[in-house]
């Protein structure tokens, strides 16, 4: 994975890795300017109950006219 860093764009290393709700949570280093960032990896089934969950939402949001946040 690159660098999230605007003008870097290097590669980087996983410093840790843990299971989380969603599904695993990973602090990356860039190797080039040692800057941390951290990202978060679903599962195919996460990522598909997630989407439906954000489509009834809108809908929801679409329904009360854009008063539910």
């Amino acid at each position: 994975m690159n660098c999230t860093e605007k003008r870097c764009k290097s590669d980087t290393q996983v410093v840790d890795s843990r299971d989380h709700i969603i599904g695993i949570r990973r602090r990356r280093r860039c190797v080039k300017r040692g800057h941390r960032f951290t990202t978060y990896e679903l599962s195919k089934d996460e990522f598909l109950r997630l989407t439906a969950i954000e489509k009834k939402w809108r809908e929801l949001q679409q329904l009360m006219g854009n008063k539910v946040q």
